[in-house]
C-alpha cells in the first residue's frame, strides 16, 4: 500500500451531515485493508467498489460502528480489542499503516495501543497539532505570517469585539462576512450586508441585512447565533468569479507535493426559500486564466510549506477565490482529507497520475438516491458506466442503502463541456427512473 494512500477511514455516523464521506473514502481501499466506517456497508457496493478500482474485496475486512467515530469511540476497550482482533486475522504481507481522515490526538494513541505504525505525523497529532490548520482563526494567523493575500478582517471572542470588527470592515464592500471558527461548508457562517438582499452569497449559511446606522443591534444578533463557537473571524466579504481549491500532500520526510487543485460549483437551490447555495460538486482540475492560476498556486504552496514546517504530514487543502476585479484571497485550509481528496486518487489510480493533462473530473454531490443495482443498471444502458477503456463514464461515488442522503457521482471525460453532457443524461435518466417507482 502506497503511503500517501489510507489503510483506514475513521468517518461519521449516518445521523451526521457528513455521513455520505463514510461510503465515499471506502474508495481509498487497497487489498488486505481494514476499513474503519460508521455505517453499514452494503457488500454489493463494496464489490463494485473492488470490481472498479481492479482490487479483491474478499481480502478486505470491515469494523463498523453505529456512531461517530469520536476519540472517545475508537479509544474504548471494545473498539480497540476487536480492531486487534482484525490485525490479527488480516491476510497482509505489508506493515500497517493507521492513515486516519482526520489525525486527531485520539487516532494518534489509538496507534500506539493496537502497535500500527503512523509515522511522524502520530506525536503531531498526539499534541493536537492538526488543529493548528483546522480552525479559521489559526488560518488568519498562520496566512498573515506566511504572506498570503486575505480580505481585511480580524478575530472576535467577544460581542465588542465582534461589533467594533463590523463597523470597521463594512464600509470596504459594503458587506462583511462572520465566520464560526470550527465550522465546514460554510454552514458556520453569516454575512451582513448594506446591499439589497436577491440571492444567496456564496460560503454563507445565510445573508442578513444590516443598517449602518444600528451595527450594534445586528452584531448582537450574530454573536447570539454563532458564539458557542467561541472565536469568530470577521472578513470583508468579496463577490467571487472563481472559487477553488488546491491540494498538498506533505510527506514524512516534510517534503512538499502538489496534489490537485479544483473549482468549487455552486447553484441556486430549487427552494425559492433557501438561505444558502447548494453545493454541487467539485471539477478538476481548476478553471483559471493563466498568471492568476500561476500566482495563486505559489501563494498557496507558502502555506502547504508553513504546514510542513511546523510538522504536519497527510493532505491538506487551501481554498481561495478571485474576485471580478482580480483580486486573489485565500479562505482556509482544512488538514484532512478534502472533498476532492478521493476523487484525485481514483483517478490517479484509474487513469494515471498525469490526468488532469487530458481529462476532467467532475463530482455530483447532489444526485437523488436510488437503489445501487437500479442505478447501475441504468448507466450500462445509457452507456454512460465509467469505461476504463476511454476512460469516461460514471462513478457511483457514494449511495445510501437507507437512501436517506443524496447519492454521490464521479463523471470523468476528456472535458469539462463532455462532462456536463454526461450529467445532463444521468439526470435526466434518474429522474425518469425515480418517477416510475
Amino acid at each position: 500500500m502506497r503511503a500517501d494512500y489510507p489503510a483506514a477511514a475513521l468517518g461519521v455516523t449516518k445521523t451526521h451531515p457528513t455521513t455520505i464521506s463514510g461510503w465515499r473514502h471506502m474508495w481509498f481501499v487497497e487489498e488486505g485493508d481494514i476499513l474503519v466506517v460508521p455505517a453499514f456497508i452494503e457488500q454489493d457496493f463494496l464489490h463494485y467498489v473492488g470490481e472498479t478500482m481492479g482490487v479483491d474485496t474478499s481480502t478486505v475486512l470491515v469494523l463498523t460502528r453505529d456512531d461517530i467515530l469520536s476519540d472517545e469511540v475508537i479509544l474504548s476497550p471494545d473498539f480497540v480489542g476487536e480492531l486487534q482482533s482484525l490485525l490479527g486475522k488480516a491476510r497482509r504481507s505489508t506493515p500497517w499503516r493507521l492513515m486516519p481522515c482526520f489525525f486527531t490526538e485520539g487516532a494518534a494513541e489509538l496507534a500506539s495501543l493496537v502497535n500500527v505504525e503512523a509515522g511522524p505525523a502520530q506525536q503531531f497529532a498526539g499534541q493536537r497539532g492538526p488543529v493548528l490548520l483546522n480552525r479559521k482563526s489559526h488560518f488568519r494567523q498562520l496566512a498573515i505570517g506566511a504572506g498570503l493575500p486575505l480580505p481585511q478582517g480580524c478575530i472576535a471572542t467577544s460581542l465588542t469585539t465582534l461589533t467594533r470588527a463590523v463597523e470597521r470592515l463594512l464600509p470596504v464592500t459594503g458587506t462583511v462576512i462572520v465566520k464560526g471558527d470550527n465550522a465546514a461548508g460554510g454552514k458556520g457562517n453569516i454575512a451582513l450586508t448594506t446591499h439589497p438582499i436577491t440571492r444567496p452569497l456564496a460560503g454563507t449559511r445565510e445573508t442578513r441585512p444590516i443598517d449602518s446606522d444600528d451595527v450594534g443591534g445586528a452584531a448582537a444578533d450574530v454573536w447570539e447565533a454563532l458564539k458557542a463557537q467561541e472565536v469568530l473571524v470577521v472578513e470583508s466579504y468579496h463577490e467571487a468569479r472563481h472559487m477553488f481549491y488546491f491540494e498538498f500532500f506533505i510527506d514524512d520526510r516534510h517534503a512538499v507535493r502538489f496534489a490537485t487543485s479544483g473549482s468549487i460549483r455552486l447553484e441556486t437551490s430549487p427552494t425559492p426559500q433557501a438561505k444558502d447555495l447548494v453545493w454541487v460538486g467539485l471539477d478538476i482540475p481548476v478553471d483559471l486564466p493563466p498568471f492568476a492560476l500561476g500566482n495563486a498556486v505559489t501563494e498557496a504552496a507558502k502555506f502547504a510549506r508553513c504546514a510542513a514546517d511546523l510538522g504536519y504530514q497527510g493532505y491538506i487543502n487551501i481554498d481561495a477565490i478571485l474576485t471580478s476585479s482580480g483580486e486573489l484571497f485565500f479562505n482556509e485550509s482544512n488538514a484532512r482529507w478534502g472533498g476532492g481528496t478521493i476523487m484525485h486518487a481514483i483517478s490517479e489510480r484509474l487513469l494515471g497520475p498525469c490526468y488532469a493533462d487530458d481529462h476532467a473530473v467532475s463530482s455530483l454531490r447532489d444526485v437523488p438516491p436510488v437503489p445501487l443495482d437500479q442505478v447501475l443498471a441504468l448507466l450500462r444502458k445509457h452507456r454512460i458506466a465509467f469505461d476504463p477503456a476511454t476512460g469516461e463514464g460514471v462513478i457511483v461515488l457514494a449511495c445510501d442503502p437507507d437512501r436517506t442522503n443524496m447519492m454521490e457521482c464521479l463523471v470523468l471525460s476528456h472535458s469539462l463541456a463532455e462532462n456536463r453532457k454526461i450529467e445532463m443524461v444521468l439526470r435526466k435518466e434518474i429522474d425518469v427512473l425515480r418517477s416510475a417507482a
